[in-house]
């Protein structure tokens, strides 16, 4: 199981919901309002090809891996988390 960020910005706000919901499916965490950590067997890819039917022409989003060390300031649990995921 690899970990991911999954970061987007929408220039069009319509799907957000649909976005949100489609990333909250893998096991994870949220970062930020536009941010996400998820754990999965799949690759960036897979990942992008579920995530695209939400994202207009001018969109963006990045997944990108994860790996240690990392660094930052967040919540407690999201750095618990992202330690064990990462294990």
């Amino acid at each position: 199981m690899s970990v991911y960020i999954i970061t987007y910005e929408l220039k069009n706000q319509d799907h957000k919901k649909q976005l949100d919901e489609a990333i909250r499916m893998y096991e994870g965490m949220e970062l930020s309002s536009t941010a996400y950590a998820a754990v999965t067997e799949g690759e960036p890819d897979e990942i992008y090809a579920t995530l695209r039917q939400y994202l207009g022409r001018d969109d963006k989003v990045l997944i990108m891996a994860v790996g240690e060390p990392f660094s930052g300031q967040a919540p407690p649990n999201v750095l618990e988390w992202l330690t064990t995921s990462l294990e």
